[in-house]
């Protein structure tokens, strides 16, 4: 997929949940919502013509979610978008701790070069992969729940912020932690 539309589609994912607060609280949801599965449907053609096929279910589930908003005129689908993604990404690292964590293949294309990945490492990206995989089910949860509670400051404050902040937070604090104490 060209850098460019990869681009695009990783801040439409960001903003999303301040691009919606924003066209509910002024009236244009539904237009938004069909710009938003457009992209998504490009996203989704661009990632079944590639060889990485990794983010079609994420892609793929996102789309029906917004598509449904959007059939059914239901704002509600349209906030669960978050839940949805945090649930693809739950389920992404979740079940691959039954064979090789996420993590640690993420780890073996950053050392191609370098050769196999030493015991050590491998018992380390899969405790890194059940952390995130924590971290998600929490997101997933609290993305939930602020649905659920009906009030769009609190939905795009928690979606759109604290939990941008939170995974931001695990990332870099396991890259430091990593750099300094393991010095990988």
């Amino acid at each position: 997929m060209p850098r460019l539309l990869r681009g695009l589609f990783y801040v439409f994912t960001v903003s999303w949940p301040v691009l919606i607060y924003a066209a509910l609280t002024h009236g244009y949801l539904y237009p938004v919502l069909l710009i938003s599965s457009a992209i998504l449907l490009v996203r989704l053609a661009a990632v079944s013509l590639s060889q990485n096929k990794s983010g079609i279910w994420p892609t793929l589930a996102g789309f029906l979610v917004i598509g449904l908003a959007l059939l059914l005129k239901q704002e509600s689908l349209a906030l669960l978008y978050p839940v949805v993604m945090n649930s693809t990404l739950l389920a992404t690292f979740g079940l691959s701790l039954t064979g090789k964590p996420v993590v640690q293949r993420f780890a073996e294309i950053a050392r191609k070069e370098e050769g196999p990945l030493p015991p050590q490492a491998i018992v380390y990206t899969r405790n890194v992969t059940v952390i995130w995989t924590a971290l998600f089910a929490f997101n997933t949860v609290v993305s939930a729940l602020t649905v659920y509670i009906g009030d769009y400051e609190i939905w795009a404050f928690y979606n759109g912020f604290i939990s941008y902040l939170l995974v931001g937070s695990l990332f870099f604090g396991e890259y430091l932690y990593r750099r300094k104490f393991l010095n990988v």
